[in-house]
């Protein structure tokens, strides 16, 4: 609704609400409806190459002390690279429709090479997803280290498990790819997801 339509807003009124007591300012229990989810989502968006600043609610000023350059809260800077638009989706946004578990030469290959995933180092295909879907990437059971796009079906990467890639072929009877998930597809997920 607009004015002209015979609605006015009504004037907004603020007050200064006093600190409630409670935990320590600056500790994680201090923090609102729940400091690690907020910590999450400070180091993705880091990762999308925006700055973020977690703030005591309580302490009167603190949004303004730290526009003045003041130290205040806890900052996270930008990350010097930023993810693409389609790896800070991976990343954030995406959920894996299944689970590729590898094992921990392919997840060495991924985290400290930069590498491709290749059909070699899966151990095991857990869920349904085709070809282009979000999947987790795990070693044995535990919590996802990487998410990317597969480049294979879940059934054609059970059945591929654990071959080398002039293996796919013959196999499967024809080869999309040699990686059953493209390094170009594939992000590393936070330190604190992949539970180290």
């Amino acid at each position: 609704m607009t004015e002209a339509s015979g609605w006015k807003p009504e004037p907004v009124t603020t007050r200064a609400v006093p600190p409630a007591p409670g935990p320590a300012a600056g500790t994680i229990e201090a923090m609102a409806g729940g400091g690690a989810t907020k910590v999450k989502a400070a180091k993705r968006l880091a990762a999308q190459g925006v700055g973020t600043a977690l703030l005591s609610g309580r302490r009167r000023g603190a949004l303004a002390a730290l526009l003045a350059g003041e130290k205040v809260g806890t900052f996270f800077p930008p990350e010097p690279e930023r993810l693409s638009g389609r790896k800070g989706w991976l990343a954030a946004a995406a959920k894996g429709k299944g689970l590729i578990v590898v094992d921990a030469g392919a997840r060495r290959a991924l985290v400290e090479q930069g590498r491709s995933l290749l059909p070699s180092g899966v151990k095991g295909v857990e869920g349904h997803f085709a070809i282009g879907d979000p999947v987790d990437i795990a070693v044995e059971r535990g919590r996802p280290f990487a998410r990317g796009l597969a480049g294979y079906g879940a059934e054609e990467v059970r059945r591929i498990a654990g071959l080398k890639t002039g293996e796919i072929e013959r196999t499967l009877g024809y080869k999309y790819l040699d990686e059953v998930v493209h390094r170009n597809d594939l992000v590393l997920l936070l330190h604190d997801e992949a539970g180290r």
